[in-house]
């Protein structure tokens, strides 16, 4: 194919390719907020730091915004949010906008590498596959961190630019320092963004190493380590007062094993799952695996072009490696890069599986508009992909001799899958998703409420804490007092404080969050052994009986039980079979994790412990066991009745305690109900859409409710109802739930 046409009409090829992707990135922020956002979703915790930096009052030293203590990637989001909070508002719009300009980026570096490397027709090939790819990674691009590590692309397109510019040196035009120090400060910088960066270094000196024609001066190699620790300096300082960052990567490290298995998910399962060819539905789809084999192909043309290259010897030297052209050792670097991370990715001990599961959160992340977040890990190896189909594609058509018709073949593989993403973004777009952008916060305060006051750079004085807590953002205030209860607890069992001071601070509590701060408390129970736990569960049962008892169901019983009350049928019906094949060690183990806790003696089991606890409670402690099901059933993205977790397990309780579980059903909805209206960015004053945005969270509560039994839909809607009138809420969302329970 002749590339004078796109030499000549450069600036405008780039133009539409920018375009291209703007409008194709447009329509999902727009016409696609349910396949790039949901308020269980954490990205919004990146927002936070903005939002204090605006207010002019940081709660607490900037390193506790890091959120994570082995990756900086949320407290560099939020510092970079700032001008996007100012200028666009605080809704998600603007969290979305930034990834936008965060893969804009990331196109742009890509298009100029590929296009100094590999001339202007591999650039368009690769600009037209960034902007109409695969569908999850479109989706990625547009979601922030922490579920998502968009801000790690711009950082590996800059580096591999700079790569480059090393391994093009020659002995009359050297790579300057400058070059070197960049390069240094991209590397440290990339690694303290977030730790899986150190794979792609790893792969970039493993490269320069093969490939470099050139000695390295002393004077390149300080530069580099200057800018390294430039770069890494966060992590150092860090370090100073907290190792935990080091001991993850050195448990990764220590726990790096060799499990063929692993290497037949990832590149059998992973890799063309990866591409979401066939969503929203789970399978894979033939699509997904023909773009694999695209691929594939693709790679395999760059290493037939390259292998003559490798038997050339060399006058002025011995390795052969040093043999290869640049352009080809540009095209091997696109294509062994994602074989060499999903290498990396196999022998460590982050598994990507069909779901996450923790004791002590539960089931999240598996479907719906959430599932993205398991490929996040994934997301830096698409543009590898692109680059090597473009590479591909151009080597395919201008070395050898080829046929027409196998050139058509090629361009019409190539046409036929930016078509089908084309198609598949067009297919999910929707009317009903253009203003929810809006409407949702990209700031999450309940979400940050453990790390200001349980964290690790949290105030170790328990006056501080108490202190954040009472000057917590109002709509906030009961997850800040949960954190606070937790702390205070925490204290109590390690000898610090004595119950006397837990009552003395419990008298001090405004009413409405006292059963905020006993949920903290008890939630510590999973932690810490039953006798050291007791002092507390003496006071509590003594002052705010019903209050305990109900968290004891809710934060205790209903995590311990999680296993049993999980709807095991549900979750296997939607794993395709093919996956559950790959992942049949994963499930089989699972499904003997919760074995002992499944059946009737499962009940049994739970019944007993709930018969051990005074009658006049245990009514009280069914209500919450209850209200744990509900608020996981409305909180999870699959949006389907009795599930996660099933409500019919309720059925086995006798009378009264079924019509309690039932009623604690209906309250774990109104638990999760407030949970997402408190995502919502509500206006000031009473406009014509401030009842619309209570209307989104508000139906899709009660169409889920509705799902459920019908004979027990009048104790859940009784519970949905009572709790509501109990909680403290604004005028404003006040005026809005009396309205409707008079209207129901």
């Amino acid at each position: 194919m002749d590339q004078t046409f796109f030499y000549k009409n450069k600036k405008i090829v780039f133009v539409l390719l920018i375009l291209f992707f703007l409008l194709h990135r447009m329509g999902f922020i727009f016409l696609g907020y349910s396949h790039i956002s949901h308020p269980g979703i954490d990205e919004p915790v990146s927002g936070v730091l903005p939002c204090d930096i605006l207010d002019g009052k940081l709660r607490a030293p900037l390193i506790v915004y890091e959120y994570l203590n082995r990756s900086g990637d949320v407290l560099i989001e939020g510092l970079l949010l700032i001008p996007y909070f100012k200028v666009l508002g605080r809704s998600i719009f603007s969290t979305k906008a930034f990834a936008l300009s965060s893969a804009l980026i990331s196109l742009l570096c890509w298009l100029m590498f590929i296009r100094r490397n590999q001339g202007i027709l591999a650039a368009f090939i690769f600009g037209l596959l960034f902007a109409f790819p695969p569908l999850m990674f479109a989706r990625l691009n547009l979601i922030g961190t922490i579920s998502s590590h968009h801000m790690l692309n711009p950082l590996i397109a800059l580096q591999s630019i700079l790569l480059f510019k090393m391994l093009d040196s020659s002995k009359e035009k050297k790579a300057s320092r400058w070059v070197w120090l960049v390069s240094g400060i991209v590397a440290g910088f990339g690694v303290y963004t977030f730790y899986t960066y150190a794979i792609f270094l790893g792969f970039c000196l493993l490269f320069f190493f093969l490939f470099n024609q050139q000695p390295v001066p002393f004077r390149a190699v300080i530069s580099f380590a200057l800018g390294f620790s430039a770069g890494f300096s966060p992590w150092i300082l860090r370090s100073l007062s907290s190792h935990a960052g080091g001991q993850f990567l050195a448990s990764m490290l220590k726990n790096t094993s060799i499990d063929f298995w692993s290497f037949i998910q990832n590149f059998g399962f992973v890799i063309p799952h990866s591409f979401g060819y066939n969503y929203p539905s789970r399978s894979i789809g033939i699509i997904s695996v023909a773009f694999s084999l695209f691929i594939l192909f693709c790679a395999w043309i760059i290493l037939r072009n390259c292998i003559p290259c490798f038997f050339v010897k060399s006058s002025s030297s011995d390795i052969r490696f040093r043999n290869v052209p640049l352009p080809q050792v540009h095209g091997l670097f696109c294509a062994l890069f994602p074989l060499f991370f999903l290498t990396c990715l196999s022998l460590s001990p982050m598994h990507i599986t069909p779901f996450e599961y923790w004791p002590n959160i539960g089931l999240f992340a598996t479907f719906g508009g959430a599932d993205a977040i398991r490929y996040r890990w994934l997301h830096i190896l698409f543009p590898f992909y692109f680059a090597t189909i473009a590479i591909g594609i151009v080597f395919f058509l201008h070395t050898g001799r080829k046929s027409q018709f196998s050139r058509l073949i090629m361009i019409f593989l190539f046409v036929f899958f930016i078509a089908y993403g084309i198609g598949k973004s067009i297919g999910i777009y929707s009317l009903k998703d253009f203003p929810k952008i809006f409407y949702y916060k990209g700031y999450n305060y309940d979400q940050f409420a453990p790390k200001f006051i349980l964290g690790e750079f949290a105030p170790t004085d328990i006056k501080s804490a108490e202190s954040i807590t009472q000057n917590y953002p109002e709509v906030n205030k009961g997850e800040a007092y949960r954190s606070f209860g937790t702390l205070i607890a925490e204290r109590v069992v390690t000898g610090k404080e004595s119950t006397l001071t837990l009552e003395k601070y419990l008298e001090k509590v405004p009413t409405p969050y006292i059963n905020d701060v006993i949920y903290g408390i008890v939630r510590l129970a999973h932690n810490v052994p039953e006798q050291k736990f007791q002092p507390l569960k003496l006071l509590l049962t003594q002052k705010y009986p019903n209050l305990y008892y109900e968290n004891w169901g809710f934060q205790y019983l209903g995590h311990k039980y999680y296993g049993l009350l999980v709807n095991q049928k549900t979750l296997f019906d939607n794993i395709p079979s093919l996956e559950q094949w790959f992942y049949r060690n994963f499930l089989n183990k699972f499904k003997q994790e919760t074995t002992d806790l499944n059946g009737d003696r499962g009940f049994e089991k739970l019944y007993r412990e709930i018969k051990e606890i005074p009658e006049t409670n245990q009514r009280t402690v069914v209500d919450g066991v209850g209200m744990r099901v509900g608020a996981e059933m409305l909180f999870d993205t699959l949006h389907a009745p009795d599930y996660p977790l099933d409500s019919r397990f309720g059925e086995q309780f006798p009378e009264p305690l079924r019509e309690a579980f039932y009623e604690g059903v209906g309250k774990g909805f109104a638990e999760t109900l407030l949970r997402f209206w408190r995502m919502l960015l509500l206006p000031q004053e009473q406009v014509s859409w401030y009842k619309k945005t209570l209307d989104i969270e508000w139906q899709r509560c009660d169409e889920l409710m509705k799902k459920l039994s019908s004979s027990h839909y009048p104790a859940i809607s009784r519970g949905f109802l009572s709790e509501l009138q109990t909680r403290q809420l604004s005028q404003g969302i006040r005026n809005y739930v009396d309205n409707n329970i008079k209207s129901n």
